[in-house]
């Protein structure tokens, strides 16, 4: 949407992934104005579709749910995040680089902003196919969450691009890729081989309400 954060706002990460992701934006900004490079930065809110591997919220919660498990939120669930589904992620890419113009940065935002505990309650509508409020696990908070943050999509939408999948249509598609792929997301038949998306040890520790390392020992921590 229009309300939010400008492309040009100064960039101010508040924890070492955000930190992360604004200094590999600041290594490429650095080619362009140094050797030329021709770039063009993107910056997104949080993206969900089919394909995405489940350590992400919706994915999590889809395939939680299914398994007969209840979501798992961390703290209250009243941080507010903004979702895009995957289709109008790419077609905003096709913009920018047909229209964008070099050196530029645009923002991919969202007019689907929501609390953690109104995602849950509306990915449980569509997997049980029922108007109640999801079954909630309540588990340690994050040790830094922000309470919510927007961008300003304005100068992408300038150039022609628009959101055309809403969250309940989206959704919808994302929960029937779930259930009619169940087969081959959590089994681990090597007869299968390249049929299967992922592997089982991966899928479990993906679910689990805190991320876990590499299943070699690690204790599992909070991200």
């Amino acid at each position: 949407g229009g309300a939010g954060v400008a492309e040009d706002a100064a960039l101010l990460p508040s924890n070492p992934y955000a930190a992360s992701k604004a200094a590999a934006e600041l290594l490429v900004r650095s080619y362009a104005k140094s050797f030329g490079l021709p770039t063009i930065i993107t910056r997104c809110v949080n993206v969900y579709g089919a394909r995405q591997f489940p350590e992400k919220l919706i994915p999590k919660f889809i395939l939680r749910l299914a398994k007969g498990l209840k979501c798992c939120i961390h703290g209250s669930g009243l941080v507010r995040r903004s979702f895009i589904h995957v289709d109008d992620v790419a077609a905003a890419f096709d913009v920018v680089l047909h229209l964008g113009s070099k050196g530029e940065i645009y923002h991919i935002g969202s007019k689907d902003c929501f609390s953690i505990l109104e995602v849950a309650n509306q990915i449980s509508n569509v997997v049980r196919g029922e108007d109640t409020d999801a079954e909630i696990e309540s588990v340690p908070d994050r040790l830094y969450n922000d309470i919510g943050y927007m961008l300003d999509d304005s100068k992408l939408r300038a150039l022609g691009w628009k959101q055309a999948v809403d969250f309940p249509k989206g959704l919808q598609r994302t929960v029937d890729w779930y259930q009619s792929h169940a087969q081959d997301l959590p089994a681990d038949d090597p007869a299968r081989g390249g049929d299967l998306w992922w592997e089982q040890k991966a899928v479990e520790r993906a679910l689990q309400p805190h991320s876990a390392l590499d299943g070699k020992g690690e204790a599992p921590g909070s991200r």
